[in-house]
């Protein structure tokens, strides 16, 4: 299996969320297909969220070694998929600071269904500064008091999140870029190797993190540092509460709380 390398994409340093666009083919010699999400959202979604479970395989692993909860049910992959899931890893951790110091992730969609994916620091930023963590609490009380999860309420939290984290998420001073301070896009291509069930079974075949064309625009300051024009520096901030929130939300999710 041959995969796109990295090449010189390399982060300059800040920006730790970027666009997914997923292709499939359905055999070899075939061209791929670029998946709408507006269109196909449910394919779409299945194909990232596979995506982003790779992503979060080594962190959720090693949190149930250390809880001595190990799953009762491994999902068997691929060694096309193990591959694929390897090489990922690897080339996500060289560009990106944030997931090679805290291998976690998390994807938010867009009102076109795109998705962008969150690395590192910004997952406990998304889940606990932008009201990720309180739907599930509007749910409960929704539950408690009413019997149901979908009420007028929880649909307001449900919409300030998604408004608040895509915000968060495609904000120019938050993107992965390149050293020329291009967005930078991942492409992630799979193709269709049978079915099951009469739906189709896709695995993933190679990717490329690459800059796209049309990019916020961006003003250099000093060495391979770019920035929006609005960008005004924040102050230093520890994010370790929003960071102990999240471990805590995962363990609680293990452990079954």
């Amino acid at each position: 299996m041959k995969l796109s390398p990295v090449n010189s994409y390399d982060s300059t340093g800040f920006g730790h969320t970027f666009k997914v666009s997923i292709c499939v083919r359905n055999g070899a010699g075939e061209q791929y297909t670029f998946i709408n999400p507006v269109n196909n959202t449910k394919l779409y979604k299945e194909l990232n969220s596979k995506f982003v479970g790779w992503l979060n395989e080594d962190f959720i692993t090693n949190m149930r070694m250390r809880l001595k909860k190990p799953r009762k049910l491994i999902r068997k992959q691929t060694e096309r998929d193990k591959e694929g899931k390897r090489q990922l890893t690897e080339a996500l951790t060289k560009i990106d600071k944030d997931y090679r110091e805290i291998n976690l992730t998390r994807s938010v969609y867009n009102d076109k269904g795109l998705g962008y994916i969150a690395t590192g620091i910004d997952v406990p930023i998304i889940e606990n500064l932008h009201g990720a963590t309180q739907i599930g609490l509007a749910k409960a009380d929704a539950l408690e008091l009413y019997g149901l999860t979908r009420t007028p309420y929880v649909d307001a939290v449900v919409k300030e999140f998604k408004n608040n984290s895509i915000s968060y998420a495609k904000a120019p001073d938050n993107l992965l870029r390149s050293k020329g301070g291009r967005e930078i896009m991942l492409r992630l291509n799979f193709i269709k190797t049978g079915e099951k069930k009469n739906k189709p079974v896709y695995e993933f075949e190679n990717f490329e993190f690459h800059p796209i064309k049309k990019t916020a625009k961006q003003k250099m300051l000093t060495g391979d540092l770019f920035m929006s024009e609005s960008f005004q520096p924040q102050p230093e901030r520890s994010y370790m509460d929003e960071y102990r929130k999240t471990i805590i939300n995962q363990i609680n999710k293990i452990i079954g709380k």
